[in-house]
């Protein structure tokens, strides 16, 4: 099951909404961009991997000749994967390329260009194309597994490795004229309603709610089934038992979720609950959460084991009302 738009965490929309960033023209000004230039941005590591030599080559063969068109490239260079010496030294002499380092905050470097180039060859979900739909900045570039999933359907996304494809998708836009405000965007809003982080923390907490109460439903199917017909293995003590620690293991997960979810809400959370939330196999509520389906799991088992279900089943066939309810019920809390 997918939550939201498949993103891990989600995004703050807080944090690149138009009143967190710098205006547009303070954004250029900070870069040294022309006031009235096209600016076609990059964000993301300066290697062969993110496809920044092939941007450079649509810029140097394209759009070079047209002098209103910038290049903003933020990010740097490594040693891994390193681009060409050739890529290396336009990107670092072209005085119409400018490059800077990793920022605090993206949102201004977003907020100075019109359009985003995404031409990385693979990726697993990115922020970067996530995180520039929500200042208003389209995006162009490569249909890489994952890029397809962050950008807002009807994106100008081109198969991976035609630079060619590209070239002549940029081209145009940069033609079309680019540049709208972010309300004037529905991918703006497509972000918001896929990739907001309160929204997707709010879907995983009713995701583990669900699940709580199918699994309490299997254990207590199992229960009513052992007690209507008993069973020398498994006394009610021992089945009790362990449905309390399902109830408690569940519970605490349930509890521990939600509280992520509200501290979304206080102003320094962004720090405190990605070191929680993030590592999800580390996360003390998902712990919780899988131990109480263990416990679920070991008496399912011990149940089939027994052969009590097949001889339930028998029972119901038989036509006893009262058992014939209760499994109903129960059945349909599995639903």
């Amino acid at each position: 099951e997918v939550l939201g738009g498949g993103s891990g965490n989600g995004i703050d929309v807080t944090r690149f909404a138009d009143d967190a960033a710098p205006s547009r023209a303070d954004a250029r000004e900070q870069f040294g961009l022309p006031a009235d230039a096209t600016v076609i941005g990059f964000v993301g590591r300066f290697t062969r991997d993110k496809g920044i030599a092939d941007l450079v080559e649509v810029f140097t063969s394209m759009l070079r000749e047209q002098p209103h068109v910038w290049l903003l490239l933020v990010g740097q260079f490594e040693d891994g994967d390193p681009v060409p010496p050739g890529v290396r030294a336009t990107i670092e002499q072209d005085d119409r390329i400018v490059t800077v380092p990793w920022l605090d905050h993206p949102g201004v470097a977003y907020r100075a260009m019109d359009l985003l180039a995404f031409p990385s060859y693979r990726e697993g979900l990115p922020n970067v194309p996530l995180e520039a739909q929500l200042c208003g900045v389209p995006v162009a570039g490569y249909a890489a597994t994952g890029t397809v999933d962050a950008v807002a359907p009807g994106s100008a996304l081109v198969p991976v490795g035609d630079v060619h494809a590209l070239s002549n998708e940029i081209v145009v836009q940069v033609a079309d004229g680019i540049g709208r405000s972010s309300s004037e965007r529905q991918e703006t809003t497509w972000v918001v309603e896929n990739f907001d982080r309160n929204r997707l923390w709010a879907e995983l907490v009713d995701r583990y709610r669900k699940s709580r109460q199918a699994a309490l439903a299997h254990w207590r199917l199992g229960q009513l089934a052992l007690r209507q017909l008993g069973d020398p293995g498994l006394s009610d003590k021992m089945i009790s038992e362990r449905l309390a620690r399902a109830e408690e293991h569940l519970a605490a997960a349930e509890e521990r979720l939600a509280a992520i979810v509200s501290s979304a809400d206080d102003a320094d959370s962004d720090r405190s609950v990605d070191r929680v939330f993030l590592p999800v196999p580390l996360l003390p509520a998902d712990a919780c959460y899988r131990q109480g389906l263990v416990e679920v799991q070991r008496l399912r088992w011990l149940i089939v084991a027994n052969g009590v279900v097949e001889t339930w089943d028998k029972a119901l066939e038989s036509g006893k009302p009262e058992a014939r309810v209760e499994a109903m019920k129960l059945l349909g809390a599995l639903g």
